[in-house]
């Protein structure tokens, strides 16, 4: 029984085994002392499947009161039970074990015979030990289930808490307050490939509505609940499989039940409530003061992706108008004398947040709806990051839908152009966002004269933002320069070495700069490209005596860049090719004082490629300690 068994035949020989030729094994297996209890537990579940409730139920009376005593021994080491040792010792499998019984009974035969016990007057009483494991084993269930009990639950456990803070008992009213918070984590199990969404839904649709109107502290996890149910259906009616990873045998016994059309099934009830459910989450992020990660943004979009057309046009819509609407409202505040910065703050606030909220209907909208959000934006951009945001959002949703850029290139391209120098430093992730669309269609769609301008005209842009304090700006930056390089040696769009070649020399050109920051860009983006392009070592190699003058100057920006360069010059070259060059290198650091630990490390990595002889011999004495021999 160590083992999950393969075939039908198999398996009826064990439910035998079990039921008939020893009755009472289901019956002792919770008090079987040693390692091979919690297998047993696991196996025999996993194998026979649903067991009898009746042969069960006293095992869970048996494991409840091994529960108990563990939590005593917590308490008074003098309290103990030989029966249960293995329990304490192997928490995970005990877990494992109650948590094979939820998959083998399901959630509602377990809970009747191992309530939560959540209604008990004292707060001890409550099973909270259940929570986690419910939480990794409910898969499949019913979501009228979930309405049935658990909301009722939540409201007795808030009436019990306000009741408590009333008599001025804070601590008492805060555990119950942590009780809610469990019971609402359950939601996501539940929604975890339910059997019964085309007949619960639309009752959960309406419990939820209001929750999240009332329960601000739970929206995150009824959005996740609501992403989920969605993404799975479309997953399975799309013909997709279940993320890679390890996959449960409850998991995949769920996914089995959804066939294509259980799941247009669930998307077409999921689309019947999209306006009720759309409309509430709407109103709550305008009327909230944050999305805390973007939770709703999320959920607005899923929903948008399988509702109704004109259902999301006329959200869309009515969106718009509002943002127009604000808009007059700052022009008229800020031709009024008597206007504050606060109340401008707050117009960009609210204009902001009506950008998002287009954004996020990005997944339903149409070609006329979306030229309408680039007419909105259009204006913006030059005082507006949410502006900028929403164009970039714009570019990666219709990109692949109906050819945004192909139609409107000439009008995004003239107003990069106007933007570049008026761009707020705020949204230049969003802008750099822009261009990285761009310049992937430039480089699929159009001429080998328009690509060489086109690229030219924003490279000193680009490499710049290597150089941003932003992270995302400088992951941003390399991704396009590195885009632009696989693209050069595309052999299918006629790519080649020697344009590789060619857009290198354009990128060291930045050295000619007399600018400290852009000499330390240009060196960090002949860096990134040295590194991911193995071909372009040869040409690095010829940099290094420019790189040595560079490290002359003293500038602390210009030798970082530098410094990079000759690290990832040795970490990608063979020992072979570095032996002609040890001398001037070693020469080179140990004229940059400005960071011994730079340095040191430069040298170990030396070492290491060249032996510690060749570095040794062309080392003063006096450095010599540097080494680490």
């Amino acid at each position: 029984m160590g083992a999950i068994l393969d075939d039908h035949s198999s398996m009826d020989e064990e439910y035998k085994f079990v039921t008939s030729d020893d009755p009472d094994l289901l019956a002792n297996m919770a008090s079987i002392p040693g390692e091979k209890e919690g297998d047993l537990v696991v196996d025999v579940n996993l194998n026979v499947g649903a067991v009898v409730v009746g042969e069960v139920e006293d095992v869970f009376v048996r494991m409840e009161y091994n529960q108990e005593i563990i939590e005593l021994e917590d308490t008074n080491p003098n309290v103990g039970s030989g029966s249960c040792s293995w329990w304490n010792a192997n928490p995970n499998m005990s877990h494992d074990c109650m948590g094979v019984a939820v998959v083998a009974l399901g959630p509602e035969t377990f809970l009747k015979l191992l309530p939560l016990n959540v209604e008990a007057q004292r707060l001890s009483d409550v099973n909270v030990w259940l929570f986690p494991i419910l939480r990794q084993h409910i898969v499949g269930a019913r979501l009228s289930f979930f309405i049935e009990t658990l909301p009722d639950n939540i409201r007795l456990l808030k009436l019990k808490s306000a009741k408590h803070m009333q008599e001025g008992h804070v601590h008492s009213a805060r555990s119950v307050d942590r009780l809610v918070c469990s019971l609402w984590s359950l939601l996501p199990s539940f929604c975890n490939y339910p059997v019964d969404t085309a007949e619960s839904f639309k009752d959960l649709a309406t419990e939820l509505c209001h929750s999240l109107c009332r329960e601000s502290d739970f929206r995150g996890v009824i959005c996740l609940s609501l992403q989920k149910l969605i993404q799975q259906n479309k997953r399975i009616k799309e013909g997709g499989n279940e993320a890679s990873g390890e996959v449960s045998i409850s998991q995949q016994q769920a996914v089995f039940l959804y066939t294509s059309e259980v799941a247009a099934c669930n998307l077409e009830v999921l689309r019947s409530s999209a306006l009720e459910i759309l409309s509430t989450l709407l109103n709550i992020f305008l009327k909230s003061s944050k999305d805390e990660g973007g939770s709703l943004q999320i959920t607005i979009g899923e929903f948008a992706s399988i509702a109704d057309k004109s259902v999301v046009s006329r959200l869309f819509k009515s969106v718009i108008q509002k943002l127009l609407e604000s808009k007059k409202e700052t022009s008229k505040v800020q031709n009024t004398r008597s206007s504050s910065s606060m109340e401008i703050d707050n117009s960009s606030n609210e204009q902001g947040k009506l950008y998002d909220l287009a954004v996020a209907l990005l997944p339903g909208l149409g070609t006329k709806e979306v030229d309408l959000l680039f007419a909105a934006v259009e204006p913006e951009l030059k005082i507006q990051k949410k502006a900028f945001k929403a164009l970039s959002a714009v570019l990666k949703v219709i990109l692949f839908c109906i050819d945004f850029i192909a139609r409107r290139f000439e009008d995004l391209l003239k107003l990069m152009f106007e933007v570049m120098c008026s761009c707020p430093s705020s949204a230049k992730r969003h802008r750099l966002d822009c261009l990285h669309l761009l310049i992937a269609h430039v480089l699929k769609d159009k001429s080998e004269q328009m690509k060489h301008e086109i690229v030219a005209s924003f490279l000193i842009e680009i490499v710049l933002g290597l150089k941003e304090s932003n992270k995302k700006i400088r992951n941003r930056a390399e991704e396009i320069i590195l885009q632009i390089g696989h693209f050069c040696m595309d052999e299918d769009k006629s790519g080649n070495k020697e344009n590789l070649y060619n857009f290198f020399i354009m990128v060291l050109a930045g050295l000619a700069c007399e600018m400290p920051h852009m000499i330390s860009a240009a060196m960090q983006g002949v860096a990134h490209l040295t590194y991911e392009f193995p071909d372009l070592l040869p040409h690095a190699f010829n940099v290094l005596p420019l790189a040595y003058l560079l490290l002359q100057r003293k500038n602390r920006e210009i030798n970082k860049g530098c410094l990079r360069f000759l690290k990832v010059l040795v970490a990608k070259s063979q020992a072979e090719g570095l032996e002609t060059h040890v001398r001037g290198m070693v020469e080179a650091l140990l004229s940059y004082q400005n960071s011994i630990a730079k340095v040191k490390q430069l040298l170990e990595i030396l070492v290491k490629k060249c032996g510690l002889n060749a570095v040794r011999e062309v080392m003063p004495e006096e450095h010599v300690k540097l080494l680490k021999i």
